[in-house]
């Protein structure tokens, strides 16, 4: 099932080099920018198989739609793509997103399900308003169906998905309020991973204690398929909702004093670990209580085998950190760059299946190209999802 049958036919990109990833390594191709969007959506399914979204467009700004990006034809101004690379880090394929009654699909967020289907949340313009889709891919890159989910979204926000035990999708995004601009709601669905077309249900967030204008940052799904979100408002109070599987609300934490930009689910603990911010990292309780908080200025967090991993500013670097469960900080790696005054803005903090090394991606200042970080934890290692044992 996570694997591209023997004899499939597959596009790659065209790359001047090797098709194998070097550290770090850009993605890039002169006359194109990855702008066009302004997001990076970077995941590891069980079998350490990567999968890279993001959207590019021509510098330019022009429609010529002549010209191909990295060999793949495009059919739009600004167009998604997927790029899929094997545990060994070498490209398996890559795909332009495309949808049939409408332009300029960009993608939002991926993510995976235990079949290795691989959705994607896109938006595109049809009619000259912003309609939000989901659409599901095998393992090859192939489209297998897709299902509009909302019109009048806000394509300059970001959307979140996630995955329950059944395959099924949750999709987390913001849209317009047609009566006031003002008050922009989020939007909870849960949708049927084999039938995108039917929802489960849906809940719509128009106000929190009196704060408006939601904007989403994450979605998380724990192992009692309860639903986790995570966003702020106009004000840049952050908040935390949970949800139980049928969608009924069980508890709303929006007492944060500033934005909740990340969101991780610790199936370990039963906990919540988020940003807060630029300046504190807490742990909330499945029960929406504080556990622990840690001040210390991070931009990701990963789940690691025996804590949590992050991409911090510390002592004038950026540089990977590793916590106990604690939120204590157990040893920084440095990151191999030097020039961090040329990169706008990092997201996914993604570990390989063993834990030994961590990815990173991040934008240029110039959002034309995109690099991928390769950080190894050197001598003391954990082990996501294995356990080895070393005979002393």
């Amino acid at each position: 099932l996570f694997q591209c049958k023997v004899g499939r036919k597959v596009d790659k990109l065209k790359l001047t080099t090797t098709e194998y990833a070097l550290f770090p390594s850009v993605i890039s191709q002169k006359g194109f920018t990855m702008n066009g969007g302004g997001m990076l959506s970077f995941q590891r399914d069980c079998h350490g198989h990567y999968f890279f979204a993001s959207n590019v467009k021509l510098v330019s700004g022009e429609e010529d739609l002549s010209k191909q990006f990295m060999g793949l034809d495009r059919r739009h101004t600004t167009q998604g793509f997927l790029l899929k690379f094997t545990a060994g880090f070498r490209q398996a394929w890559a795909k332009m997103i495309d949808v049939d009654d409408g332009v300029n699909p960009m993608v939002k967020d991926t993510t995976l399900d235990s079949k290795g289907s691989i959705f994607a949340a896109i938006t595109y313009t049809k009619d000259n308003y912003q309609v939000i889709r989901v659409q599901k891919y095998d393992q090859c890159g192939e489209l297998l169906q897709g299902a509009d989910v909302k019109d009048d979204t806000i394509d300059g926000r970001d959307a979140y998905l996630g995955i329950d035990s059944k395959d099924n999708v949750v999709l987390f995004h913001s849209h317009l309020n047609k009566e006031s601009g003002e008050l922009n709601p989020c939007q909870v669905v849960k949708l049927d991973g084999d039938d995108l077309k039917t929802q489960t249900w849906q809940d719509r967030m128009d106000m929190i204690d009196g704060q408006h204008s939601c904007v989403p940052t994450g979605v998380k799904v724990d192992c009692l398929d309860n639903i986790y979100i995570s966003g702020y408002f106009a004000s840049n109070r952050g908040f935390l909702r949970k949800y139980d599987r049928e969608g009924n609300i069980l508890w709303t934490k929006a007492d944060f004093v500033d934005q909740v930009t990340e969101i991780i689910y610790d199936p370990r603990q039963d906990v919540l670990v988020v940003t807060v911010g630029t300046d504190s990292i807490m742990m909330v309780s499945a029960r929406g209580q504080e556990v622990h908080t840690l001040d210390v200025r991070a931009r990701e967090i990963a789940l690691g085998d025996e804590g949590y991993f992050v991409f911090h500013w510390i002592d004038g670097q950026h540089k990977i950190g590793y916590l106990a469960e604690d939120l204590s900080m157990v040893r920084n790696y440095e990151i191999s760059w030097n020039d961090w005054d040329s990169i706008a803005r990092c997201d996914n903090l993604v570990p390989n299946v063993y834990g030994t090394e961590v990815y990173l991606t991040c934008f240029f200042n110039d959002a034309k190209d995109v690099i991928i970080f390769q950080t190894k934890l050197g001598d003391e290692k954990t082990y996501l999802g294995a356990r080895a044992q070393i005979e002393v």
